[in-house]
């Protein structure tokens, strides 16, 4: 922290120095509910009191994150605890025996060895069947008020003293009231948002827990970037049920308030095109009046040949176009009087509906 106090905002750090603070506070009073006479017994245990103890101080901090909680984190640690101290052991024999070859050899092929067991084990485990609760969401003030009700429940078990318990009960009332106003405001909720990722496009069209997102095909394929830019944000809205399409997807198709036809797109009564390269100018009679034209991959056009179509009321230039062609736009924009947005250079284009 000294050399660096950056440190602080590192996940690692964070989760590390709260597992110690856990074992150092609960460990010992965990282990003490239960003393067994059998040593194999009392080894395991001991185990599993260091696993409760700092799973107890790390898990709120986890689901902030990560939005998942290991349940078998008591059998994982079981495994994997013994082994990576070994790890440790053996790291430190490669060192002091450095200078015999062939005995710091022997000593980083057993490391190495020791390793691939480590995370062969944990591999598996993970894959078992109910191995993870997903998809769940905590905001940041709802973690801290996790984090009160444990260390005001600690303390209270430690001094017996009523104004910790109430304080607990206070956290956990707050914290209750914040997770059912969340749930009703996604349950009410309709939204539209141009996500961000370089050089792609993607928009969720959203009703209730259920959603639209269309995206380029590449895209569906990149699980890295799907969650690295856009699944944190669906576990944040509570979204349940997905439908997905590419963006040159043609098909017809209704979900809840959504309808899609072609590149033409209605929530509630917001009304939606995207416009790409395959678009055409044409003279029409009748201009179809819309509430935001979504402009991707860079098509060769003017803006005064989309208003022989449409009569738009902002258009949305996404991040699969360069930006010497959005800033070209958005100056025939400002020449038309026509509101517009660059995600590129903006961020992400939210509308509550």
């Amino acid at each position: 922290m000294l050399v660096n106090p950056w440190f602080i905002t590192d996940v690692g750090f964070q989760l590390s120095y709260l597992a110690v603070a856990g074992i150092a506070m609960l460990q010992r009073n965990i282990y003490n509910l239960w003393l067994p006479e059998n040593r194999l017994l009392d080894q395991i245990w001991q185990l599993i009191a260091v696993s409760i103890a700092a799973q107890m101080t790390t898990f709120p901090l986890s689901l902030f994150y990560f939005h998942q909680f290991p349940n078998y984190f008591l059998i994982t640690n079981l495994i994997a605890i013994p082994l990576s101290s070994l790890v440790i052991y053996s790291g430190m024999l490669v060192l002091l025996t450095s200078p015999i070859a062939w005995l710091s050899h022997f000593f980083s092929h057993l490391m190495v060895w020791l390793l691939t067991a480590l995370n062969f084990t944990v591999k598996y485990i993970e894959e078992l069947p109910f191995a993870m609760f997903q998809h769940i969401f905590i905001s940041r003030v709802e973690m801290f008020l996790c984090y009160l009700i444990i260390f005001s429940l600690i303390v209270y078990f430690q001094v017996f003293q009523k104004i910790y318990f109430r304080l607990a009960l206070a956290g956990l009332f707050v914290l209750v009231i914040s997770f059912f106003v969340r749930t009703v405001q996604q349950t009410n909720q309709q939204k539209f948002i141009v996500y961000s990722v370089k050089k792609s496009s993607a928009f969720d069209f959203i009703d209730g827990k259920q959603h639209l997102f269309l995206t380029d095909t590449s895209l569906f394929s990149d699980n890295k970037a799907l969650s690295f830019n856009i699944q944190n944000n669906w576990f944040a809205l509570g979204l349940r049920k997905h439908y997905a399409l590419p963006v040159s997807d043609h098909q017809q198709l209704t979900i809840g308030h959504i309808f899609k036809k072609g590149h033409f797109v209605q929530l509630g009564n917001q009304r939606f095109v995207v416009i790409d390269p395959s678009f055409h100018k044409v003279a029409i009679p009748c201009k179809l009046k819309v509430n935001y034209l979504i402009i991707s991959h860079s098509p060769e056009l003017k803006i005064s040949d989309l208003l022989h179509q449409y009569d738009p009321g902002m258009l949305i230039f996404d991040s699969s176009n360069p930006l010497y062609k959005i800033k070209k736009w958005q100056q025939q924009c400002q020449y038309l009087g026509l509101p517009s947005y660059s995600v590129p250079e903006s961020g992400a284009f939210v509308k509550d509906i």
